[in-house]
């Protein structure tokens, strides 16, 4: 099964760029997810965080 396989990567054009193109992605992802937590304000953070406790109904719902 391997042999099959092997065989088939090795006939497709470029395919030794397809794992460092998904680093790249998986990386920059990664990196834009990190920054978004790391410069997001915290009291929208401590908002969020309490949303599943709350009781009061807030006027940023979605729902009416």
């Amino acid at each position: 099964m391997l042999k099959f396989i092997k065989h088939h990567l090795n006939t497709i054009e470029g395919v030794d760029l397809f794992p460092l193109l998904a680093f790249v992605i998986f990386l920059t992802v990664f990196v834009a997810a990190s920054l978004l937590v790391l410069t997001s304000d915290r009291r929208r953070i401590k908002h969020l965080e309490e949303l599943p406790f709350s009781d009061i109904p807030t006027d940023r719902t979605l729902h009416p």
